[in-house]
């Protein structure tokens, strides 16, 4: 059994103490995620595509089976396992798919219990055992349209096109209009309009109301505002009138994008906005149109005051003028010019720039000027630099005066004071005029500042509108935006070391760099990379500097740097006085502040003065030099000086450097024995590099440089280690250098000193007597070398040299086996390897040898020694498959002496294996030394015992060969020394038990060494062998052929109707049960000797009543005494243990509704008593039809008048027929009604008059109709019945009303002797047959 999984981790992380998600069953690198999806999810649409296989395969088993129409008991037992079987497959898939883990579909235990509550209801959907039909779910309308039903002529029609819809039963309407009183209202909101400047202005659109009639043409009378006014009378034709448009809004959004759509026009541009009156209705919708009333737009091209006169309607009659009362009488709609504004450009810039200067703000005037209709409001805004941020100002009641009107423009005296240096814009917002008409500059462009496109057309009434680009709210010459500049003074002082109060130092031969920085300019420099950004042209530097300069000798000169940067890098090649005179920008003149002088000073080259002193040793001879430097110049000083050797054919220099931090140094040179060569080549300071030296004498020295004696031992440093084995003398080598020969002194520490004369040859090797004292016990000596003389005679003490130090041992080694007494021992396993511990003294590496014990085979033999090489004092005697016995420690030696042994012995000892053997009453011992065990049947209890020897738990290892098969491994555990291996019966054939190995608690591991084979086997080998006979089966291989009637014997008719299949060895004995449905108690029969494997079934059993019957297999048996039970409940694969015989008895019908008229869209629905299927007979206008029938429901729909005849009725293939039938139904058309012949009529009358409605009748009177009026269909989408009105017994075809009401008249309802529309009998009460 698998391994429970491990809980999935959570799948919120929790922070760093979160444990990993579980890793994928299948690995990422063998197929990565999204392969493994794809996989699960085609194996998923798999399954899915089966289900629908099988749920689209036919019901029953066979076409045995359905040709024998088996009964609802069948087709639920069959569906029961169909459903339980999808059931178990999805299960099974969504837990597989929760076991993979698939990244992604590791859904949460939630969504795995949705899947499977999903897939559960679906599969109950497709295979459960319940009935639902969908048209249940539409509403009646739609069941109409869409389910379809088998017509009395045997066609599928839609009940829909049967019945028709209500325009081919119920035509036509009769509409009604009472005409009223006509009135037109111009400009009902009492708004002040203006006109643009513009050359040729677009006409001001006035609003004009009118109540139930369009215009033909309307007269205007048009006063101007002139002294003394003129008037004139203007006639326009509807056609020059404008229609509300309700366009849609476009892409481009703007403060006007919210406007109601009633304000939008076909002729929209831009307008200014218009304030409402405070009296104004809401402002959403000003004008509240009532239902009779239209709205236009009334053209107006000049400025006056506008007065309505006439409107004639279509007909030639005139309007009723509505007007509104003033406060000085009737008010007339004025039209004014547009309001303007701009500044004034005196300068002829609109940018101007003042220079910062003082403390007290400058002022700087705006030139604001406005025009159009007193008092005048204004606003504007302002900005500083690039800031986000604005501030808001403006005037109210502007009004002109004498002195500051001129052609219309009144002059606003405006100034604003300069207080902070920088940029400050002010742009024109909109302006007021007095009538409440506001004009916004907002998307204004002022880049044409002197063309005169005042004009701002109006299309849009009451509200503001998009800019128009050929008129502008700015007065002519005049701008709606103006920038100011104001300028800081420049500041500049030296900076760098000028500005820190020192000299700049200036190289010989270079050049050097003055720093000079501006402050207070950031502002300009700003401006400047914003200008260059926005694609402006390199200009004149910003800024000019003036710098005088003063040289040492000579005259002052100065000359101008300009810049446009806040740093300036002057370069200078003169030593002298260097003084900033002024600075200057293009607006102001700047401020020199301190530091404004700086001196550069010239800086000399280094110089060195050396002088040489020679070294000499105690014998006088020459060792080396001392040189003495002096420098000039400024520290640190790096002198580079060169080492050339003579004497030895080429010279050979050697480069060698040193750094110097004072100004004065000694220098030691100790170069060996040659002739040599000292030469100062460079010298570098802090200012100069690379300065070269002159060959001259005073830096220079030649010298020639002696060889003298020396003397020091070999590896001093190195502790010299005697041993006793090596003798009572140590022999040491010591190194010597000079003119040989040699005499060399040395001493041993505490000892006389020792001579030794005439050394020839380097180096030399001296044998030193060892101190008795440490000879004989150990310990440790020095050695010091005194004095040496070499072949010149010069002797030379040898203070400098080291001692050596020699170290002198006495001890033995020695080697044990480890352990206390009487513990010097292991046990192990067969096969196990050992180790056996040994512990060693002395000097490594160790060889020791050790004898093992004898071999089994020669007991009376010494086994070879073996012998090993131990590196370390603690060491392990290795042994893979030790012998047991005793293991004996034969000798020791080190690196340098043999050695002694003690604690000599160590035992190795095993532990017995296990055993397994089978009883003897298993069976018969075979040649082939098989244990053959007694054959028995399929599935039956059988088993052997076997017997264990060793410590528990045992195991043993076998295998199992079923037949041809390939072997199986398994295991027998026990915890007893006796186990009982139950046998294999689960299939028949030749079984073979072949162990293989035994394995306790200490021998984990099965082996063959301990299986005990029979009494009269073959040694090793435990083999049981056993025959399993198969089980017999039954099934039916036919099924009934036809249906049985009442009282006909249970028996087959024919050779493949009712034939039992036999498996096994014959002969055989089958019983079977035989239960009617609705009964408990079965009647069981039992046939034996069957010698057939194909028996025709043949009962002693008559059927008696109509109903069905089920035979089941229960229970077969064979030649060998195997006997199988069958459960009829499980069925493998096609084999079928059970099957029902229907009987049936005299089949019959009737009508389910007793009346024999019907109507054209009513359902003839009768009831078949018996056992389906059916077959009925039936004509229909003289045409006989014969149908088969699976359910008691018979139902066909009337699609056509008609006699419908039912003449027999029978199961299926016209068994057990009754032909005594003769039902009949007659079927009338539905009946129509139809108003002014089914037309549309509309009609207008005065009011006070009558009309007259005729309604005219199809189908068998007395006819019965009811009819309504709503409001006018062609005016109201109102569906409200006003009235309702019945009438009854109407013997004619035809009936009609007088009405001097306003409203549309249609019918609703008709019913003539038989048949009515609507039917009164509703779809959904009826049973209903779809088509087959």
């Amino acid at each position: 059994m698998a391994a429970k999984p491990p809980p999935r981790p959570p799948t919120t992380p929790t922070g760093p103490s979160t444990p990993p998600a579980p890793k994928p069953r299948i690995p990422l690198e063998l197929a990565d995620a999204p392969t493994q999806r794809l996989y699960l999810f085609a194996a998923f649409l798999l399954v899915q595509a089966l289900k629908v296989a099988d749920l689209l395969a036919p019901a029953a088993p066979n076409a045995a089976a359905a040709s024998s129409a088996p009964t609802s008991l069948l087709l639920d037992l069959i569906n029961s396992s169909h459903l339980l079987k999808w059931i178990a497959v999805d299960l099974f898939a969504v837990q597989v798919v929760s076991w993979l883990r698939v990244p992604r579909f590791d859904w949460g235990w939630k969504a795995l219990w949705l899947g499977r509550i999903a897939l559960v209801l679906l599969d109950w959907l497709c295979f459960g055992s319940w009935t639902f039909s969908a048209s249940m779910l539409l509403p009646t309308f739609l069941k109409s349209l869409f389910v379809s039903y088998v017509s009395t002529g045997e066609r599928s029609t839609r009940l829909s096109k049967v019945l028709g819809n209500e325009h081919s039963h119920l035509g036509g309407q009769y509409t009604v209009h009472i005409l009223a009183v006509s009135t037109a209202l111009l400009n009902p909101i009492s708004t002040c309009y203006c006109l643009s400047s513009a050359p040729k202005p677009e006409p001001i659109l006035v609003p004009l109301i009118l109540n139930n009639t369009a215009p033909s043409k309307l007269t205007y009378t048009l006063t101007s505002f002139t002294d003394p006014p003129t008037s004139q009378l203007i006639t326009v034709p509807s056609s020059a009138l404008v229609r509300p448009s309700h366009a849609a809004p476009t892409s481009e959004h703007n403060e006007d994008d919210d406007l109601p759509s009633w304000a939008v026009v076909p002729a929209a541009s831009s307008a200014p906005r218009h304030r409402l009156p405070s009296a104004a209705r809401d402002p959403s919708d000003p004008f509240d149109l009532s239902p009779s009333e239209s709205l236009y737009y009334l053209p107006v091209t000049a400025i006056g005051s506008v007065r309505l006169e006439s409107v004639l309607d279509a007909e030639g009659v005139p309007v009723r003028i509505r007007r509104k009362r003033g406060v000085e009488g009737w008010e007339e709609t004025k039209i004014v010019r547009c309001p303007r504004a701009g500044f004034e450009l005196k300068e002829g810039k609109k940018e101007a720039h003042r220079c910062l200067a003082g403390v007290a703000p400058e002022s700087w005037s705006l030139e604001l000027a406005v025009s159009g209709q007193e008092p005048l409001n204004v606003k504007w805004h302002s900005k500083e630099g690039d800031s986000p941020r604005r501030k808001s100002d403006g005037l109210d009641g502007i009004v002109g005066g004498a002195s500051t009107v001129k052609d219309g423009i009144v002059r606003v005296p405006m100034n604003v004071s300069l207080v902070r240096a920088g940029r400050t814009t002010y742009f024109l917002d909109s302006v007021v005029d007095g009538c409440g008409n506001e004009v916004s500059f907002a998307g204004q462009s002022s880049s044409d500042s002197t063309s005169d496109s005042t004009g701002n057309s109006q299309a849009v009434v009451l509200s503001p509108s998009k800019s128009s680009k050929k008129a502008r709210p700015v007065l002519p010459g005049m701008v709606d935006s103006r920038s100011v500049v104001v300028h800081r003074p420049p500041e500049i002082a030296f900076a760098g070391q000028c500005g820190r109060g020192e000299d700049v130092k200036l190289l010989q031969g270079k050049k050097t760099t003055l720093e000079i920085r501006l402050s207070g300019v950031e502002q300009e420099i700003e401006e400047e990379r914003r200008r260059l950004r926005s694609g402006g042209k390199q200009g004149e530097d910003l800024w000019t500097v003036t710098v005088k300069f003063t040289p040492e000798s000579g005259k002052s000169t100065t000359r101008d740097v300009q810049t446009s940067t806040s740093v300036v890098k002057l370069d200078v090649q003169e030593a002298g006085s260097y003084e900033i005179v002024n600075v200057k920008s293009k607006w102001c003149a700047g401020v020199v502040l301190v530091p404004s002088t700086c001196t550069v000073v010239l800086q000399p080259y280094p110089t060195l003065l050396t002088t040489f002193e020679s070294l000499y040793d105690v014998c006088k001879s020459e060792i080396g030099l001392v040189s003495t430097l002096h420098f000039t110049g400024v520290p640190p000083f790096t002198v580079h000086y060169d080492l050339i050797e003579h004497g030895r054919g080429k010279p050979r220099t050697t480069r060698q450097k040193k750094r110097i931090h004072s100004s004065r140094e000694e220098i030691r040179i100790e170069p060996g024995p040659g002739e040599w060569e000292t030469r100062f080549v460079q010298l570098e300071d802090k200012w100069y590099n690379n300065v070269k030296l002159p060959a001259e004498a005073q830096y220079a020295r030649k010298q020639k440089v002696q060889l003298v004696g020396d003397a020091q031992w070999r590896n001093a440093k190195q502790k010299r280690v005697v041993h006793s084995c090596e003798g009572e003398t140590v022999s040491v080598d010591v190194e010597l250098k000079g003119t040989a020969p040699w005499d060399l002194e040395y001493a041993v520490v505490g000892q006389p000193k020792q001579l030794i004369t005439g050394i020839k040859s380097t180096p030399h090797s001296i044998d030193i007597d060892i101190p008795e004292s440490i000879a004989t016990r150990g310990g440790q000596f020095f050695l010091s070398l005194e004095s040496v003389k070499d072949g010149n005679g010069c002797k030379r003490p040898l203070t400098t040299a080291s001692d050596l130090t020699v170290e002198v041992q006495r001890t033995k080694p020695t080697a044990r086996f480890h352990g206390l007494e009487g513990a010097r021992s292991v046990v192990i396993r067969e096969k196990d390897s050992a180790k056996i511990p040994v512990r060693l003294t002395g000097n490594g590496p160790w060889t020791i040898r050790y004898q093992p014990p004898p071999h089994p085979s020669r007991p009376n033999e010494d086994a070879p020694a073996q012998e090993i090489v131990a590196e370390k004092h603690n060491v392990d005697i290795n042994l893979s498959d030790p012998r047991a016995g005793v293991y004996t420690l034969l000798s020791v030696r080190d690196e340098f002496c043999p050695g002694d042994v003690t604690e000599t012995d160590w035992t190795i000892s095993t532990l017995p294996r296990p055993s397994l053997r089978v009883e003897e009453k298993a069976g018969v011992v075979a040649r082939n030394g098989s244990i053959i065990r007694k054959a028995v049947c399929e599935d039956a209890v059988d088993s052997v015992a076997f017997a264990f020897d060793g410590k528990a738990p045992f195991k043993a290892s076998y295998t199992l060969s079923k037949g041809p098969q390939p072997a199986e491994r398994h295991q027998l555990a026990s915890i007893q020394s006796r186990a009982d291996l139950t046998l294999y019966t689960g299939s028949a054939g030749h079984h073979t038990y072949h162990f293989t190995g035994v394995g306790d608690s200490l021998y984990t591991d099965p082996d063959a060494a301990g299986l005990v084979a029979p009494t009269s086997g073959r040694r090793g080998l435990l083999r049981l062998e056993q025959d399993v006979f198969p089980l017999p089966s039954a099934s039916f291989l036919h099924g009934p052929k036809h249906g049985f009637c009442v009282n006909d014997p249970l028996a087959s008719r024919s050779g493949d109707d009712l034939i039992l299949k036999l498996e096994g060895q014959a002969p055989f004995e089958v019983e079977l049960e035989v239960r009617e449905e609705g009964h408990r108690t079965p009647k069981a029969f039992t046939i034996p000797n069957i010698s057939s494997k194909e028996w025709p079934l043949v009962l002693p059993l008559n059927l008696h009543t109509p109903s069905a019957h089920s035979i089941s297999i229960r229970r077969v048996q064979d030649a060998n005494g195997c006997v199988r039970l069958v459960d009829s409940a499980v069925t493998k694969g096609a084999a079928r243990t059970s099957l029902i015989v229907p009987v049936a008895e005299i089949a019959s019908i009737a009508p389910v509704l007793p009346s024999v008229d019907a109507c054209v869209g009513d359902f003839l629905e009768y009831v078949v008593q018996g056992a389906p299927p059916f077959t009925v007979k039936y004509s229909f206008e003289g045409k006989e039809r014969s149908v088969p029938l699976q359910s008691s429901k018979f139902s066909r729909l009337a699609a056509e008048p008609g006699q419908f005849k039912i003449i027999s009725v029978g199961h299926g293939q016209d068994q057990c027929r009754s032909n005594e039938v003769n039902l009949t139904k007659r079927i009338h058309p539905i009946p129509t009604a139809s108003v002014q012949q089914g037309d549309s009529y509309v009609v207008d009358i005065r009011e006070g008059d009558q009309t007259e409605i005729i309604f005219a009748f199809t189908g068998t009177p007395p006819f019965t109709f009811t009819y309504s009026r709503r409001k006018p269909q062609d005016r109201s989408k109102d569906k409200t019945v006003l009235e309702t009105h019945t009438v009854t017994d109407i013997q004619s075809s035809t009936y009609s009303i007088f009405t001097s009401s306003e409203g549309t008249w249609s019918v609703s309802y008709i019913a003539d002797a038989h048949c009515s529309y609507p039917p009164a009998r509703q779809i959904d009460g009826a049973s209903r047959l779809l088509k087959n």
